[in-house]
């Protein structure tokens, strides 16, 4: 009696251990409520939180974006792929909101990369950058006017 009653708690626990297994290095598909997921971000160094309407939480290591969800890289650095195929480098205390079909840098120091093809779009203020197969950075303080470090490529500003 009690070997059948041991084999019945090792099942279970096969069981359990089976089901987190399943589930272990798995991310997050799409937005569990809001918008339709437009890009992924990927954590490069933890300290990654993501703010979808009233609830933030800390980013998975990698984690579908909504439009409308604000990334926040306090002392942690990630990649954000946009759908669009432009691709950030989100520095410590960079901060950003995802939009349908651009990012808006609010805050801090973003290495971007920007596919040929259709121009990728960055609005930083209310300056909009516009590049195709480039690679730059820009840096936008807490107070003060933006800087932009073209490596590669043509980007075309926009102010208003």
């Amino acid at each position: 009696m009690k070997v059948r009653g041991w084999s019945r708690a090792a099942s279970a626990f096969a069981g359990l251990v089976l089901v987190t297994s399943l589930n272990c290095g798995r991310t997050e598909k799409s937005p569990p409520e809001g918008g339709a997921a437009v890009a992924t971000l990927q954590v490069v160094r933890p300290e990654v939180t993501v703010r979808r309407a009233d609830q933030t939480r800390r980013a998975t290591w990698t984690t579908r974006l909504a439009a409308g969800d604000h990334v926040s890289a306090a002392s942690g650095r990630a990649w954000i792929h946009h759908d669009t195929g432009v691709r950030a480098l989100l520095g410590d205390g960079a901060k950003l909101t995802i939009a349908a079909r651009h990012l808006t840098l609010h805050r801090g120091r973003i290495w971007v990369e920007a596919p040929a093809g259709e121009p990728s779009l960055l609005q930083v203020g209310d300056v909009r950058l516009s590049a195709s197969r480039a690679g730059f950075e820009v840096h936008a303080p807490a107070s003060g006017k933006p800087t932009l470090v073209v490596a590669r490529g043509h980007v075309e500003l926009r102010a208003g």
